[in-house]
C-alpha cells in the first residue's frame, strides 16, 4: 500500500494543495517558507490479537516493525530550499494568488501584506527559503473479535485460547530474532511475557487430563475431521503430544535466556540461536494443532 501511494498518488495530491506561508526564525533571523502539506491516514482493521501484536512490535522493536512503511512516507518530498521570489514567479507566476498565509505575531505585518514573501536584500535569499512539499501519516485500528473464544462448544473454545497464546509470542519472537542477528537488546518485558504465558498453556493442557478434557479432544478432532483437516490430529495422543512438544520447547527456551531475562548475566550469541530455535518449534506446534481458522467456502461467500 505504502509503495503505491508513493508511486502513484502522493506527488498528485502535493500539487493539488494550497501553498502555505510559515514563517521560521532562529537566533533572531526569520524566513519565509512556502509549504504544501499531506496528511494521510490509515484505518487498519483487523483481529485484537493481530493489532495489539502490531503495536507491540512498532514500539518494542521499530525497525522490524510492519508499520515501519508507513513511517517512511513521512518527510520532505522533492522540495525546492533557498530558491529566491524571482525564480519561484518564474516556476508558477500565480503563486501569490494560491499562497494562504499563516498568521503569526511576530511578523509584524498585515495580512495583504504577507502574501508574498518579503526579503532583505534585492535577490530574496535572506528571507524566502523556499518550498516545502511534506507528507505526514498516522493511522488507527479498528479491532474485531476474535469468534473462536466465543463459540459454543468447549473445544473451538479451546483451540481459540490455545492459538492466541501462541500469537501472543510474536512480539518475542520478533525481538529474538533482533538478537541473534545483533541488531536489537532483549528486553526483560518479553522474558515476563514468555513466562506467563507458558503458565497459561499449562493450565489449558492440564484440563485435558480431566474428564471434561476427553470431550474437548473429541470435539476437536471432530471438528478437524469437518474441516477435512485431520492429518495430525487423527488422535487425541497426536494433539496432547504436540501440545507437550511445544511447552517443552517453551521450558528450554525460558532456561536459556532466564540470565538475560533476570538481569544475572550474559547469554553467548550460539545459546540466543538455540533459543530462538525452541520458539519457533514450539510456536509451530501450536499452530499445527490449534488453528482453528479455515478458508471460507465458496458457496458461503454470498452470504457475508
Amino acid at each position: 500500500v505504502a509503495s503505491e501511494l508513493w508511486r502513484k498518488y502522493i506527488k498528485t495530491w502535493l500539487q493539488e494543495r494550497p501553498l502555505t506561508e510559515r514563517l521560521n526564525q532562529h537566533y533572531g533571523v526569520g524566513w519565509h517558507i512556502l509549504e504544501r502539506r499531506v496528511d494521510i491516514h490509515f484505518t487498519l482493521v483487523s483481529t485484537e490479537y493481530h493489532l495489539c501484536n502490531l503495536n507491540d512490535v512498532h514500539h518494542r522493536s521499530p525497525g522490524k516493525s510492519f508499520l515501519q512503511p508507513l513511517v517512511s512516507l513521512r518527510g520532505l518530498v522533492g522540495s525546492d530550499r533557498w530558491v529566491n521570489k524571482d525564480e519561484l514567479e518564474a516556476m508558477d507566476p500565480s503563486y501569490s494568488s494560491s499562497v494562504h498565509v499563516r498568521s503569526s505575531s511576530n511578523s509584524g505585518s498585515s495580512s495583504s501584506s504577507s502574501l508574498r514573501p518579503t526579503s532583505s536584500d534585492a535577490s530574496g535569499r535572506a528571507r524566502f527559503a523556499g518550498i516545502e512539499n511534506s507528507v505526514d501519516t498516522s493511522w488507527s485500528f479498528q479491532y474485531a473479535t476474535f469468534p473462536f473464544l466465543h463459540g459454543k462448544e468447549d473445544s473451538i473454545v479451546f483451540l481459540g485460547q490455545c492459538y492466541l497464546l501462541g500469537e501472543e509470542l510474536t512480539p518475542l519472537l520478533v525481538n529474538m530474532k533482533g538478537v541473534v542477528e545483533q541488531t536489537e537488546f532483549f528486553q526483560r518485558d518479553n522474558y515476563l511475557l514468555l513466562t506467563s504465558i507458558r503458565r497459561s498453556l499449562v493450565s489449558l493442557v492440564e484440563a485435558l487430563y480431566t474428564d471434561k478434557g476427553q470431550s474437548i479432544r473429541a470435539g476437536v478432532i471432530k471438528y478437524f475431521e469437518s474441516q477435512g483437516r485431520n492429518r495430525f490430529t487423527k488422535e487425541d495422543v497426536k494433539i496432547i503430544v504436540l501440545l507437550e512438544s511445544a511447552l517443552l520447547n517453551l521450558g528450554r527456551c525460558i532456561d536459556l535466556v532466564k540470565p538475560a531475562g533476570l538481569l544475572a548475566g550474559s547469554v553467548p550469541a550460539p545459546t540466543w540461536a538455540r533459543a530462538l530455535d525452541a520458539l519457533e518449534k514450539s510456536m509451530n506446534n501450536i499452530q499445527v494443532v490449534c488453528d482453528p481458522d479455515q478458508p471460507l467456502d465458496p458457496k458461503d461467500w454470498g452470504k457475508l
